[in-house]
């Protein structure tokens, strides 16, 4: 596994070699990177997200507040995440704060992923979801959000996530979980997409 800096690095010495001509920023690399890097995770785990643990980083104690206004629960995401074909976006997990593998397995909170329809009429069409052991939530661009089964005390306990992020959330010297067989891939759509706006020299 790569670190992001050895990825940009590597790319620009091939550029180099297969486009002469072309004077590239570090952040134009960087920013068309990041794009094709998200473009090769969602089309990777388009039909099987099973494997997106691998690619989680661990945002741990993160605070929950209430709205002032809806006295709805929430949770500010610390990072940017990544887009993904799901309910739950780069969200893949959601913690009670306070459990960890001391916890008894059966006891405790569970956090399920929901649509926003499901959140205002879970109550109606999902019985298992109405347990107060079971608190969904919708993630809303850079907010997580809670039903009404979050309340002060839980709250409280605060939350660990897991969350995909995108290429540009990692300092330079963090390995990129890109996925396997995937690097050539990635240099290719980095090229794509830098061609497309970054015009040519005659």
């Amino acid at each position: 596994m790569a670190t992001k800096q050895q990825l940009i690095d590597t790319y620009y010495q091939q550029i180099r070699k297969t486009h002469p001509e072309l004077e590239l920023h570090r952040v134009l690399v960087e920013q068309n990177m990041a794009r094709a890097w998200n473009q090769i995770l969602h089309d990777a785990f388009s039909k099987n997200l099973s494997y997106l643990d691998f690619y989680a980083k661990d945002y741990q104690q993160q605070t929950v507040v209430q709205d002032f206004t809806t006295k709805q629960y929430y949770t500010t995401l610390p990072v940017a995440i990544a887009q993904l074909p799901d309910k739950a976006e780069g969200v893949r997990a959601v913690k009670d704060g306070t459990q960890n593998f001391d916890t008894p397995v059966g006891t405790g909170v569970k956090f399920v992923p929901i649509s926003e329809h499901e959140m205002r009429y879970k109550d109606n069409i999902d019985v298992g979801l109405s347990e107060s052991s079971i608190i969904g939530y919708a993630v809303r661009y850079d907010t997580i959000w809670y039903d009404r089964n979050m309340d002060a005390a839980q709250a409280a306990k605060k939350v660990n996530l897991e969350l995909v992020v995108p290429f540009d959330v990692f300092t330079g010297t963090e390995n990129v979980p890109v996925p396997s067989g995937k690097d050539e891939r990635l240099y290719a759509l980095t090229t794509q997409f830098i061609l497309g706006t970054v015009p040519q020299t005659q």
